[in-house]
């Protein structure tokens, strides 16, 4: 896969037209958007996220990326920033440009729209994306070779397994090894943690003897608690029985105290009388020097005899239900006494007896003992839950011991002796220097990897000591990679971003050379500079005249300022 052109249908980006060679994106100073490139090429390639482009002025904007297929045919990606569900791709005969084009082969999301690229890259290695950036590697990936910026906070077993299948070492096998080790982790701190819940026990048969000895003692008290069980029976006392006698005589007083409330009210309106009568008004229009008329005089005391008659009615009313409650709290009375009386009876059987002191003190012990032999269950349960899980954690180590094994011999294969050629060949091409690739294992029996520049005291990297040299090994280590797989069906390009930049590059020709070396293997390279530091006049005035895609500036940015 090569990548082809990439445009946009805002006239604010620039179309650029890659060759299938050699590409230069230059410009004549920093902050016009050569680095833009990498996260646009990224983005158009389905990284999740948008970046700089999820800025506002950016809302309206649809990229469209063309890949130049293996089979001949081109791919093109159109994403727009806006709707994460209207990414679209089509597949062409030839090269083309789709701004009018309505119809597509597939229109979706990232993950619907990654799978039918993958179908039809047909990569030698599953998800693209997981090696994508070791291809296309921007500033932010050039501090290590091995190590992505996406890796630096994540474990060994994320990216180790990653760069194994990367160098052709199946990285299933690599990554089981971390995943046993920190599965034998995990079962080892559950024994400890199971062993510790024992306490002092060390054996499951002084477990069973302790509870052989708890169930005869207590099958010794439930028989004598059984006994006074019997005991309680001839007296006609049962723990129900109370119960339900504490209950009747609950409700029998909340009914007597219901009654008396009743009979108190009736005694209140009882007392009550007429406010006021006719001689009252009579007088009190004669104070005030007032006629009374005969006609208001006659109806005052037709209400005045009116509440009367009520009052009369209501009197005799409360008069008979004050006899029905009295009486029926008489009875009340008599049932209570009756049912306190069998209540003291009962309770001085069952408080005041030294018989019932010992029934106490009978089931406290029998609870104690049937409390004792359920931990001891719940330890021997605690044993065979370790049983199980040593035997789980043996026949991890057990496989460990053959992953281990079998993984020291996938580390050596023609084709990790092909990469290894091409990684001294291009090493010596920038460096005139020897490098030493190495795949082995640690003291932890974990994989490793290992690149290094021969200096004069050895393979020491003593050349490490600025970012110009890791910046050229994460180089050396893309196009060795991509010549190794020119023959399969993988990425067919190194984007790199300013190799010829740094505080101490004086490997320039080289970087050039490797490029030249690289064209004549059908590998295409992308690479962006700034034009003032490549110091060979002779490769700048062809880069120039030859490979230059695009020319930035402060004037003429990538995509305008952000």
């Amino acid at each position: 896969m090569k990548i082809s052109k990439i445009y946009s249908n805002n006239e604010a980006f620039k179309s650029i037209v890659f060759d299938t060679g050699i590409n230069f994106i230059l410009s004549d100073d920093h902050s016009v958007g050569k680095s833009t490139l990498f996260e646009l090429l990224d983005f158009c390639l389905l990284k999740g996220s948008k970046g700089f482009l999820s800025r506002d002025q950016f809302r309206d904007f649809t990229f469209y990326l063309e890949l130049e297929l293996d089979s001949n045919s081109y791919l093109t990606i159109i994403r727009p920033i806006t709707g994460t569900a209207k990414i679209s791709v089509k597949v062409t005969n030839h090269s083309d440009i789709l701004l009018d084009t309505t119809v597509f082969d597939k229109t979706g999301g990232v993950d619907a729209i990654k799978k039918f690229i993958e179908e039809k890259m047909n990569f030698c290695l599953e998800d693209y994306r997981k090696y994508l950036t070791y291809f296309l590697r921007d500033q932010d990936n050039q501090s290590d070779i091995f190590v992505l910026n996406k890796f630096v906070q994540q474990k060994h077993i994320y990216y180790k397994p990653l760069i194994s299948n990367l160098l052709g070492i199946d990285g299933s096998k690599i990554r089981r090894k971390y995943e046993l080790d920190n599965e034998i982790e995990t079962l080892t701190k559950e024994i400890i943690v199971k062993e510790n819940d024992l306490g002092s026990y060390r054996t499951k048969e002084s477990i069973l003897e302790e509870i052989s000895v708890y169930e005869k003692q207590a099958s010794e008290k439930e028989e004598l608690y059984s006994n006074f069980d019997f005991y309680l029976a001839e007296k006609g006392i049962s723990t129900e029985l109370v119960s339900n006698l504490e209950e009747e005589i609950s409700t029998l007083n909340q009914r007597r105290n219901s009654l008396n409330r009743e009979i108190d009210y009736i005694n209140k309106s009882l007392e009550e009388e007429i406010a006021i009568s006719g001689e009252d008004i009579e007088g009190l229009f004669d104070e005030m020097k007032l006629l009374f008329p005969s006609d208001l005089k006659e109806n005052y005391d037709s209400v005045i005899n009116f509440n009367k008659q009520i009052m009369e009615e209501r009197v005799s009313v409360f008069k008979e239900n004050k006899i029905e409650f009295l009486a029926e709290i008489e009875n009340i009375e008599k049932e209570l006494f009756v049912l306190n009386k069998k209540r003291v009876d009962m309770l001085s059987v069952l408080k005041n007896t030294d018989t019932m002191e010992k029934f106490k003190e009978l089931e406290k012990e029998v609870i104690n003992f049937k409390t004792k032999i359920d931990l001891h269950k719940e330890r021997l349960t605690i044993f065979d839950e370790i049983a199980s899980k040593k035997a789980e954690l043996q026949k991890k180590k057990d496989e460990l011991v053959l992953v281990i094994k079998e993984n020291k011999t996938i580390i050596t294969s023609p084709f990790i002796l092909q990469i290894k050629s091409n990684l001294i060949k291009y090493g010596k091409m920038i460096f005139n220097r020897e490098l030493a690739f190495s795949i082995g294992f640690n003291t932890s029996d974990n994989i490793d990897f290992s690149l290094k520049v021969e200096n004069s005291s050895g393979f020491d990297n003593a050349l490490d000591e600025g970012h110009t040299i890791k910046k050229l090994l994460c180089f050396i280590f893309a196009v060795a990679l991509a010549e190794s797989y020119s023959n399969k069906k993988f990425f067919k390009f190194v984007a790199f971003d300013s190799p010829f930049d740094g505080d101490k590059n004086t490997y320039q020709d080289g970087v050039y050379n490797v490029l030249k070396e690289l064209e004549s293997k059908n590998i295409q390279t992308i690479i962006t500079s700034v034009s003032d530091v490549i110091n060979n006049a002779n490769n700048l005035k062809e880069i120039r005249q030859k490979y230059t895609k695009r020319f930035l500036s402060e004037s003429d940015k990538l995509i305008g300022d952000f």
